[in-house]
């Protein structure tokens, strides 16, 4: 049928084209840097964003096989990630948390201040997750401590005291659950979930941009958010990128480590149990607790939906469009149509809780449901 004023048609490449837009200019040559710094983004996007889902099976399977490896084939000890002096043990692995805390929650407050627009009491709550993680992992280095020293005891019946039987020359054996590796691996899938937040991050400036206040992320926004939006977007990207790029690097080298500590350090079970209890901690996070009523909720819940645009890049053939009901309650209804199948499905939301509840229950696994 005929297009309206307000369509929005894609492409063979699923980008949005206005049907009353002018032809595109070609936009300006870029220099070498921004196309490095491009090549550099895109690299680490694709690494760091590797879901967290896949991350976890495989921290699992590699600590399994690797330690049966190192056991049956025990690898040679002259190497200097194995001294437990080295440079990046005594200075990142050591001071892990530390390292961790400050680039991702420097990164939390900075693009949640963004898309929150501002709102200093919802910054605070998605800046509640690192608290909480910080409290799991003291807590859990807490009972791990506690383990070793009740399962443990010296080779030197007359000392009960760890650090009195090493010093006379005795030798204290216990469960030592692997600190090391829960700690690797838990800072990895932490940093996986918030870093999300980045994959689709250039989407605000694509709606800033083209200035259509119809669009999904604008349309709910006045003028004075719009507005804080752009400066703040532009202020603040630069720093995220950088904080970006810092704590995926710091990933990378939290993972050499944690390759080093499975080959050559604790015995299977030890390795297996510290590897299992970070799962665990992050599964019941952001797999069930953050999805839940008075939780700090997930990454990228806020005032601007950009999440939402992933409907379009992802499903080259879906049409969003939002349609308003003249009743009390005002409810907006989301609609996505696949046009090769025919295959359409309508959610019925509640204004007031429309994005919230899209950002949270429609998640990457869920799009081939939609479109």
């Amino acid at each position: 049928g005929r297009i309206r004023e307000n369509d929005v048609i894609f492409n063979s490449s699923g980008i949005n084209e206005s049907s009353t837009s002018a032809r595109r200019t070609l936009p300006p040559p870029e220099s070498l840097g921004s196309i490095f710094t491009s090549m550099m983004l895109h690299l680490f996007r694709n690494y760091m964003l590797f879901p967290a889902e896949k991350r976890a099976v495989i921290y699992v399977v590699f600590v399994m096989l690797a330690s049966i490896i190192a056991d049956l084939r025990p690898l040679s000890r002259w190497h200097y990630f194995v001294r437990k002096d080295n440079i990046f043990n005594l200075y990142f692995v050591k001071w892990g948390w530390a390292w961790v805390f400050t680039f991702l929650g420097t990164f939390i407050v900075l693009t949640s201040y963004v898309y929150t627009i501002g709102n200093l009491r919802h910054v605070l709550t998605h800046f509640f997750r690192m608290i909480i993680s910080t409290f799991i992992w003291w807590f859990c280095v807490t009972i791990f401590v506690h383990v070793e020293k009740r399962t443990g005891f010296c080779t030197k019946k007359s000392f009960a005291e760890k650090q009195l039987c090493i010093m006379n020359g005795g030798r204290w054996l216990s469960f030592d659950v692997s600190g090391h590796c829960f700690l690797l691996i838990y800072c990895c899938l932490l940093m996986a979930e918030e870093l999300r937040v980045f994959k689709y991050w250039d989407h605000i400036k694509y709606a800033l941009d083209s200035n259509n206040r119809d669009s999904v992320e604008l349309a709910h926004l006045n003028d004075a958010e719009v507005e804080f939006c752009k400066i703040e977007y532009g202020r603040c990207t630069s720093w995220i990128r950088l904080f970006f790029v810092c704590t995926t690097m710091l990933n990378f080298l939290w993972e050499v480590m944690l390759i080093v500590t499975v080959l050559y350090f604790h015995s299977l079970a030890q390795k297996f149990a510290g590897t299992v209890i970070a799962v665990c901690c992050w599964y019941f996070t952001y797999r069930v607790w953050y999805r839940s009523e008075g939780s700090p909720g997930l990454p990228g819940v806020g005032k601007l939906p950009f999440y939402l645009t992933v409907f379009a890049l992802q499903c080259h053939y879906c049409v969003h469009s939002y349609k308003k009901i003249s009743d009390e309650s005002s409810i907006d209804c989301l609609k996505l149509e696949r046009n090769d199948t025919y295959n359409q499905r309508e959610c019925t939301l509640k204004e007031t809780a429309c994005k919230q509840t899209v950002i949270q229950g429609v998640l990457e696994k869920d799009m081939a449901l939609l479109c």
